[in-house]
């Protein structure tokens, strides 16, 4: 908490072991945060309903083959929906960042602001 009071501009990113650790840092302004055991107790769960989910998030989180970067929404696609901006960019569109929050964009369809943010994986080619 002292760097982010010496820093607040800093990114701060934490693992911590529990999912109410999380949600307190959360509560703290600490936006980047990852609860070990709920991501392994998460991943099992959906492993059982999809048996290659766990395969998929190993994948995704590799850096070997591709990259995956955060990109400030260009004007152009402001007011757009999320799954025209996917059927648009290259690589693949993840979801979009809107006020600090993350969403696949799965349940709903939600429509790109100024200042929103695209989290896109990129192959790294042969």
């Amino acid at each position: 908490m002292l760097v982010r009071k010496q820093a607040p501009d800093l990114v701060t990113v934490a693992l911590v072991g529990s999912p109410s650790v999380r949600q307190a840092l959360t509560d703290l302004g600490i936006q980047q945060t990852m609860s070990a055991r709920g991501l392994i107790a998460s991943t099992l769960a959906k492993s059982l309903e999809a048996p290659h989910a766990a395969d998929m998030l190993a994948q995704l989180v590799q850096a070997n083959a591709h990259r995956l970067g955060e990109t400030e929404a260009e004007a152009e696609i402001v007011g757009r929906p999320l799954s025209a901006v996917r059927d648009q960019r290259s690589g693949l569109v993840l979801g979009v960042v809107h006020e600090g929050k993350f969403t696949l964009g799965l349940a709903e369809d939600p429509v790109i602001q100024a200042g929103d943010h695209l989290l896109i994986a990129e192959g790294l080619g042969p």
